[in-house]
């Protein structure tokens, strides 16, 4: 089958387009052609990887794992000890993961290996003396032969304990499961029993060392507390001493209801108040009964005369006498002896009376001064506290800052005896954060090696390396294996598929012979179909255009281009064409090439000696086919010859006599006959060998031959193998059988 493209004819007057200018995209059927091809390759690195890990499963000795759990309690222990348990998760987890660290120590290590006596263990104290650690050896002393500053030679015990370590923690893994507060403590070794007794003991280790850890931290924080205890009481006793000091020297005295000045200035301040009041009062009774004494007013009164013993009795004689006095008066007149008897006692009555009252004046008129003079006492007094109260009050600034001082020292004292008891009874309770919630068992089957896992990885590295193999492969073949390649990379229209021929000698007498007349021999063939095909995708190109002179060349040599010129000839003449085939290759002549590379005489002779083309061209006895042989071979010359007038003249006349010129060219990137031949060509007609043409010749080749690079109409791949195309390009396969239907 021909794929031809309808803008063949375009296509061939674009200019070309390099590789690297046409992107195409890898699909599906790519990537299987891909594996189609390179099954071989990847089967066997898959088989070879799959051997060699049963081989080291089989051979491997087996190793067993035993797992231990350890469940983390930090909360419970902080309820014990009365704190309050974190609620950040971040410092929870960091918390955790220190827990893996301390369990994966060497101080737990360590003690592990000195309980179980692991010291001597072949398995943990074989020092590494393999071709490896003896090439790492010498490679060690001859980078560095002479020892460095302070470098010493290792003894053997030192090392053998090193690598006891080294083989143990290798052996031993402790990680957290998932989320949680467990911790798998698992430890592999050669003995299931040893494997198990190595992480219960891990697992104890651990604990023990928990254990050991909090109660040297205790007795240290202790220790330290108790002399940061005496030393704080100190400090507080001497600031209590400050205070009492300071009281005394500024005679701050303090009682049950506060400072003694204090209390003194409220108390004297109360008596001042009283003895103001009771001054008042002496002071209105003494004005009272003085105002009374001005006025001889014997009916006043006042309230010690109503208290005074003798002024009720004066008065009442007094009121009794002025009665009498009164009725005698009325009976007897003013006048009457008795009467003014009377009246001479009332007098004397009243004079006794007033006489009294001079003498409560004289009382009151004492208290009156008492009452002054003791309140102008008070109010001395009073003067006196509140300077003493000012004095005081700036002393108390200094003295309240003693007394917090001296307070602090105290809360601090106390916060410290209290975490001292703490700690005290924090270390009678033997808890730990941790326990073992499962003990290691002895496993029943083996760890290592994982056989799934190792030959999974081995199937998968086999498959990659396959991969690899065959990209490697690909990448090596720079021959084109399929159309799309091919146009790919020259930009060409690929015209024609012409698969491989496989023509016995017997059929035609020879196998060169029977491939040059192949299209006509067997008409009925994919070749031959393919060879017609290519023919009439030429006719479409050369629509609009004046094609009768076609030029077939190849970039290499053996590619093929007689083959397809003789065959391309042979199809143009059995459509009705006048044909003439030139041999116009007059390079040296490939190996088993000489059906037309015959001394007879032919395109040579024209050119040189002048002969008549009449008399050099040779006619097909069953179709109108001339064909004019190179007459010579390996002419030195032979671009000189190409580009003479009586070539030149050859190809102008042939057009009117000739219907179509196949000339058979060699190879552009050997020779340079075809650009010296090329401005009487119409169209070139490229060949590529299926798997056999180099990319970067066929690249290269047009570069220098500009006309012939302007002149291609396209390209046809030739010699492809129906079977192996299969494996390059599925559709280019079903062109193939698409021509064998």
């Amino acid at each position: 089958m021909l794929l031809v493209r309808n803008d063949t004819a375009t296509q061939a007057h674009a200019p070309r387009k390099h590789g690297a200018d046409l992107v195409s995209g890898i699909d599906l059927s790519d990537v299987l052609a891909f594996f189609r091809r390179q099954r071989l390759t990847i089967v066997a690195a898959i088989a070879a990887c799959a051997v060699l890990a049963a081989a080291y499963v089989i051979l491997a000795r087996p190793r067993f794992t035993a797992d231990a759990l350890v469940l983390i309690e930090p909360r419970k222990t902080r309820l014990v000890q009365g704190k309050p348990a974190p609620a950040d998760a971040g410092a929870e987890n960091a918390f955790l993961d220190s827990q893996v660290e301390i369990a994966r120590s060497s101080r737990v290590v360590l003690k592990v290996i000195a309980d179980l006596g692991l010291g001597e263990d072949p398995e943990l104290s074989a020092v590494a003396t393999g071709a490896v650690a003896r090439l790492t050896a010498a490679l060690r002393g001859v980078i560095s032969p002479f020892p460095r500053e302070g470098e010493h030679a290792v003894p053997l015990s030192e090392a053998r304990h090193q690598a006891v370590l080294e083989n143990f923690d290798r052996n031993l893994a402790v990680r957290r499961i998932g989320l949680t507060h467990v911790l798998r403590i698992s430890y592999t070794a050669n003995d299931p029993h040893k494997a198990a007794q190595i992480a219960n003991g891990v697992a104890l280790a651990y604990i023990t060392d928990e254990l050991r850890a909090r109660d040297e931290a205790d007795k240290l924080a202790g220790g330290w507390l108790e002399g940061r205890v005496r030393e704080l009481r100190e400090q507080a006793i001497a600031a209590d001493h400050a205070v009492q000091r300071y009281r005394l020297e500024h005679n701050i005295i303090e009682t049950g209801r506060g400072l003694v000045d204090e209390q003194q200035l409220y108390d004297v301040n109360g008596q001042l108040v009283l003895a103001r009041a009771t001054t008042a009062e002496a002071r209105a009774r003494l004005e009272r009964i003085s105002d009374i004494l001005r006025q001889r007013d014997v009916e006043a009164v006042v309230t010690d005369a109503l208290r005074n013993d003798v002024i009720s009795g004066l008065r009442s004689r007094l009121l009794e006498t002025i009665r009498t006095e009164a009725d005698l008066t009325r009976h007897f007149g003013p006048e009457h002896g008795a009467a003014a008897r009377l009246r001479e006692e009332i007098a004397g009555l009243r004079h006794s009376i007033f006489a009294e009252l001079n003498r409560i004046a004289e009382a009151y008129r004492s208290e009156y001064e008492v009452a002054k003079a003791r309140e102008t006492s008070l109010e001395g007094s009073l003067k006196s506290l509140v300077a003493r109260a000012a004095i005081r009050n700036e002393a108390q600034i200094a003295l309240r800052d003693l007394e917090r001082t001296a307070q602090t020292s105290r809360a601090v004292y106390e916060t410290f005896l209290t975490r001292l008891k703490e700690a005290a009874q924090e270390h009678s309770f033997p808890l730990t954060e941790a326990r073992v919630i499962t003990e290691a068992t002895p496993p029943l089957r083996k760890s290592q090696p994982r056989t799934a896992v190792i030959l999974g990885g081995a199937i998968c590295f086999g498959l990659l390396a396959g991969i690899g193999a065959g990209l490697l492969r690909e990448r090596r073949d720079r021959t084109f294996r399929t159309v799309d390649q091919l146009e790919r990379e020259t930009g060409l229209t690929c015209l024609g598929i012409v698969p491989h021929v496989s023509t016995p000698r017997s059929m035609f007498g020879s196998k060169q012979h029977s491939l040059l007349q192949y299209a006509t021999e067997a008409p009925t063939s994919c070749f031959a179909r393919s060879i017609q095909s290519t023919k009439i995708a030429l006719d479409i190109a050369g629509l609009g255009r004046n094609i009768r002179v076609i030029g077939v060349v190849s970039a290499f040599p053996g590619e093929g281009v007689t083959t397809i010129a003789n065959n391309l000839a042979r199809a143009a003449a059995l459509s009705g064409h006048k044909v003439l085939l030139i041999d116009a290759n007059l390079q040296e002549a490939p190996p088993g090439k000489d059906a037309i590379s015959t001394p007879e005489p032919g395109l040579y002779h024209l050119a040189v000696g002048g002969d008549r083309l009449e008399s050099l061209v040779k006619q097909d006895s069953k179709i109108p086919l001339s064909i004019l042989p190179a007459g010579a071979k390996g002419v030195p010359n032979a671009p000189d010859i190409l580009s003479s007038p009586p070539v030149r003249d050859l190809l102008g006349r042939g057009n009117a006599e000739y219907g179509v010129i196949v000339v058979d060219l060699p190879p552009l990137a050997t020779a340079a006959d075809a650009r010296a031949i090329s401005p009487v060509i119409d169209a070139f007609l490229l060949i590529v060998a299926w798997g056999r043409t180099p990319q970067d010749i066929l690249s290269s080749a047009p570069a220098g031959s500009d006309l012939v690079f302007e002149r291609l109409v396209g390209c046809i791949m030739n010699d492809v193998d129906p079977r192996r195309v299969r494996r390059f390009s599925p559709k280019d396969a079903r062109a193939i059988g698409s021509l064998q239907a």
